[in-house]
């Protein structure tokens, strides 16, 4: 079972960055897209993701540490997504990326791939004892994460395109 504040389940935020210069950051860094309900795993809800974040445990949280990790949704858990890390403290917030890089070129008449580098959620919690390497981040799904990007996305449109 899951204690509200621990394991939750709709444990996310959306927030909008200011412009500097006229640009948002993502017309120099580029951008992600997002997923939900779902996206980015496949039938058995399994997927590989790969969770980005600053845990203090790790360089003092002062440099970025990636984990790539097979992850399941787990309905024990408020149907949050587990997958198997060493990050601590500090990682929170951090995404979670599915299928991240640059796809293969692979022949058309192969199954279709998944899209690339879509964020299915963010860490959301963890264990302290360095013994259990897994953390959890709620899920993304149309009743969540669909609502507060349209928010912001209407408070501020400029912030949502995709290309500059």
């Amino acid at each position: 079972s899951f204690a509200p504040g621990v394991v939750c389940e709709d444990d996310m935020a959306v927030m909008v960055l200011t412009p500097k210069n006229g640009r948002y950051p993502g017309e120099t860094t580029g951008y992600l897209g997002f997923g939900w309900d779902g996206d980015g795993f496949n039938d058995a809800n399994l997927a590989l993701l790969t969770q980005f974040g600053y845990p203090v445990d790790s360089d003092g949280g002062e440099i970025m540490q990636r984990t790539d990790s097979q992850a399941f949704v787990d309905p024990d858990s408020a149907g949050n997504t587990l997958l198997g890390s060493e990050q601590r403290g500090g990682s929170s917030g951090g995404p979670w990326v599915a299928d991240w890089g640059i796809a293969a070129k692979v022949p058309k008449s192969l199954k279709p791939q998944p899209v690339h580098n879509l964020v299915v959620g963010v860490t959301s919690w963890g264990y302290t004892d360095p013994r259990y390497k897994q953390q959890g981040a709620a899920p993304f799904l149309s009743s969540n994460i669909v609502p507060l990007v349209t928010a912001a996305c209407t408070a501020v449109p400029a912030a949502c395109a995709t290309t500059p």
